[in-house]
């Protein structure tokens, strides 16, 4: 293994583990799409990747299944359309300019393409390069990943942690918006409706990450564990004192 990329979903807490990354390995380990320098991702040298980058971009990019283990955390897929919504009218309105700037939620669901497509099946996109969950799950086997759910964080650290044989640390939550979100939008049937029909492949990966995975998805064998580590071990970082 050569490289730990971590595939930031928006609105699942990816911000969080940034700053723990960040943390634990040194900043020059550690390059985030957004926040370092804007390199083309294959020539970033730092072992640690991360950011708003699907993964079908590291495939493009020449990243090979071999060679990389790939991270993220996934969110129940109502809250974080709801989550992601608050977010781009409160805190990043541009995204709607000149579509749906201080329209509703409704509006926002039913008329505009842009945040439709935005929200559609994306975290399987964004984990799997495809966006069905029948689909996504050889996807997923077939590469080392190790997925979990927001809701889960702290066994899916310690899972990270374990796997990597490292001293364990914590991951706070943070810039992913809360279950109030939801109370703030009159989610009527017609609008749960089509939502679901929006996100229904990332509704099925959910559930199978938290139902039949325990919360935690890892395809990454033991082997490819210990080649990552040798990788990390020889860069300086707290970690592995």
């Amino acid at each position: 293994m050569k490289k730990l990329v971590f595939l930031h979903v928006e609105k699942a807490a990816g911000t969080s583990y940034r700053a723990e990354l960040y943390k634990s390995f040194g900043k020059d380990n550690v390059w985030w799409k957004g926040i370092d320098s804007d390199r083309p991702l294959d020539e970033v040298e730092s072992p640690i990747m991360g950011g708003h980058v699907r993964i079908k971009q590291y495939l493009n990019s020449g990243f090979k299944d071999d060679e990389t283990v790939y991270m993220s955390l996934i969110r129940e897929p109502i809250s974080r359309v709801v989550s992601l919504y608050n977010y781009h009218t409160e805190k990043a309105p541009a995204f709607f300019e000149g579509d749906v700037a201080k329209k509703s939620f409704h509006h926002a669901v039913f008329e505009s393409e842009k945040f439709r497509n935005k929200i559609r099946n994306a975290q399987c996109i964004y984990v799997a390069g495809v966006g069905g969950f029948h689909k996504a799950m050889p996807a997923l086997n077939g590469r080392n990943c190790l997925i979990g759910t927001v809701e889960n964080i702290e066994d899916y650290n310690n899972s990270f942690c374990d796997c990597l044989g490292l001293e364990r640390f914590s991951v706070r939550k943070a810039n992913v918006g809360s279950e109030g979100y939801r109370s703030k939008h009159q989610l009527d049937p017609s609008i749960l409706h089509e939502l679901y029909d929006l996100v229904r492949q990332d509704v099925l990966l959910y559930h199978y990450v938290r139902d039949s995975c325990g919360g935690i998805l890892n395809t990454v064998q033991d082997e490819g564990w210990e080649k990552l580590r040798v990788i990390l071990e020889s860069k300086e970082s707290r970690v592995f004192d």
